[in-house]
């Protein structure tokens, strides 16, 4: 038997989760090693700071069996890794299934405007904050504007921010027609 495995959740890709665990319980087993995995998008370990494979042997002696298994979730793309670590071995005739769920996802950070201040006939400064990092550091921060409505992001006019409080930024606009 073995007892249930915590969901991964959302997780960005390119990047590892800390360990889950789930144990694996036998009883009346013969000799024969117990096989775990693999499962594509996990990997496992005995302990959980070890080194973490596709998948584990255990050579066990038979007889009662029990043992903590680590899982790790370490996504490569943007899509769901649900599905089933299969426990095998010992004798059993049928293969024990552990439910596995997570998902990869490359979320981009998040941001709302605030309000504009120090408004003349042909200069503003733009406010924003950061509400979620997502998945990509940032690396800049700053204002995009265009005179055309609706415009694709990238094709505006861009100004950078100096300064950052606490995920809050700004950026000062000049010569705008009134």
């Amino acid at each position: 038997s073995a007892t249930a495995l915590t969901a991964f959740g959302n997780v960005c890709t390119n990047t590892t989760t800390s360990a889950n665990a789930f144990t694996i319980t036998g009883a009346n087993l013969s000799a024969a090693d117990v096989t775990v995995g693999p499962l594509a998008g996990f990997t496992f370990s005995t302990t959980s700071g070890g080194t973490y494979t596709s998948s584990l042997t255990l050579t066990q002696t038979g007889g009662a069996f029990s043992q903590e298994i680590f899982v790790k979730f370490a996504p490569v793309a943007e899509q769901s890794y649900n599905g089933n670590i299969v426990v095998n071995g010992g004798g059993v005739a049928a293969p024990v299934d552990v439910a596995a769920t997570g998902t990869g996802v490359n979320s981009p950070a998040g941001l709302t405007t605030g309000a504009a201040s120090s408004v003349t006939y042909n200069s503003a400064t733009l406010a924003a904050a950061v509400t979620a990092t997502g998945c990509t550091a940032i690396t800049a921060y700053g204002i995009e504007y265009s005179s055309t409505d609706n415009f694709t992001p990238g094709s505006g006019i861009q100004v950078a921010s100096s300064n950052l409080s606490s995920d809050a930024f700004s950026a000062g606009l000049s010569g705008l027609t009134p």
